[in-house]
């Protein structure tokens, strides 16, 4: 039986639990959940007196071997906990890590989650190491000291080596092209709907589910529903995490970050203080990634039809209120309209990205040159002449089209 502690303080829902869910997508299914109002945190021991007595009668009850907690705990903190309660603990942020472990099928996925988890379990042996040599030294070098200092080393030794792993593939992926169609990424939570949306906007079948980080691998595929290309990409759901946990990710991060448009969903269906907490985990992403002022932001809430117009209207209030972003914009979606899921999407993607589109109006254009514009641009007039040739116009991204324009006009 595992305990998961779940504080409905910090994850501003009573009635929605987001520690089941991360439990369930890391194989936990024998689970007592356990909820608790913690406004104030314990230095020593996370937990009060009282709190941990209730945990205590808990582990005798349910038999217990491991309490998973919702919050982010310090590393001594969990030193002190299982020295007091006998049991395996694991917080939030490990947690996500197993799931990451579980789920990662490449190498340089396998190669940065290895990388965080080493990171972070770091301090938790400093705190085994400083436990050690309180408690068990007579006099310098003893076993407890001696011990802990090589699982230190060790872990700093792997991340040495990790990391000069990871800087050759860095090294292998870099490729100087100039990117011509836009590519904007979809970020958000996990269970979000990104794999959904993605789905309507490619008519791609990629696997959705409720699961926890279904998607592991980022994905692109082709969007024309503007009538010219656009490729989205499908990313791995994000997740608070510290810094320096955060940092381990870098090489996959840097790919969704790198771009100057972003579609960044926003599951509204649970409570407001859970779209808040969303909001505000992407915009510590942004801010990692210094693009405050540089990214088109596509804000997308989904799941809508699980809640009032009261609560879609504060959500939206929230974002307006933000005031980091000088290009965004809002739409609500429901994945069955995905029609209407369509035509907004294409409404404010030209809204946000009308600098990056041109209409244009050719004459005499010959069928090769016709069809070749059909691929790269919307066309939404086209009239054929008695000689053969064509004109047309429409809109379409201005660097495809200043290409092709140099094919016909010297």
């Amino acid at each position: 039986m595992i305990i998961l502690v779940d504080n409905i303080v910090q994850n501003g829902s009573e009635d929605e639990s987001e520690i089941l869910e991360l439990a369930f997508a890391a194989g936990y299914t024998n689970n007592y959940l356990h909820k608790i109002e913690l406004k104030k945190y314990h230095t020593k021991h996370f937990l009060n007196e009282k709190k941990i007595d209730n945990l205590k009668i808990l582990i005798e009850e349910k038999n217990c071997k491991k309490i998973i907690f919702s919050d982010v705990l310090r590393s001594y903190q969990i030193a002190n906990l299982e020295e007091l309660l006998d049991v395996e603990i694991m917080d939030k942020v490990m947690l996500v890590l197993e799931i990451f472990e579980n789920k990662a099928n490449t190498t340089d996925i396998k190669l940065q989650v290895e990388m965080a988890k080493l990171i972070y379990a770091k301090p938790k042996a400093g705190a085994r190491l400083s436990e050690a040599v309180m408690k068990e030294r007579v006099g310098f070098g003893a076993g407890g000291e001696q011990v802990g200092s090589v699982m230190i080393s060790d872990i700093q030794n792997r991340i040495k080596s990790i990391e000069k792993k990871i800087n050759e593939i860095k090294k292998q992926s870099i490729i100087n092209e100039i990117i011509e169609i836009p590519k904007i990424p979809i970020v958000g939570y996990y269970s979000a709907g990104k794999s959904t949306l993605f789905n309507i906007l490619t008519s791609d079948e990629r696997e959705t589910s409720k699961d926890a980080f279904t998607t592991m691998v980022l994905k692109t595929g082709r969007c024309e529903v503007t009538g010219y290309p656009i490729d989205i990409i499908d990313t791995v759901g994000l997740v608070s995490l510290p810094n320096n946990v955060m940092s381990a990710f870098d090489l996959m991060l840097n790919k969704i970050f790198s771009f100057n448009g972003i579609i960044s969903c926003i599951n509204i269906s649970k409570s407001e203080k859970f779209s808040e907490i969303q909001i505000n985990d992407f915009l510590k992403y942004v801010e990692k990634f210094n693009i405050e002022g540089n990214v088109r932001v596509l804000f997308i809430l989904t799941k809508v039809d699980l809640v009032d117009e009261m609560t879609i209207k504060n959500v939206k209030e929230n974002i307006h209120n933000l005031e980091v972003f000088d290009d965004y914009e809002i739409i609500v979606s429901r994945s069955d309209r995905s029609d209407d899921i369509r035509k907004n999407f294409i409404r404010a993607f030209e809204s946000l990205f009308e600098d990056n589109l041109t209409e244009f109006y050719y004459q005499n254009l010959q069928p090769s040159i016709a069809s070749k514009l059909h691929n790269i641009a919307r066309v939404d007039e086209q009239i054929w002449n008695s000689d053969g040739t064509t004109s047309m116009s429409g809109i379409g991204p201005t660097n495809l089209l200043e290409k092709i324009k140099g094919e016909f006009i010297q």
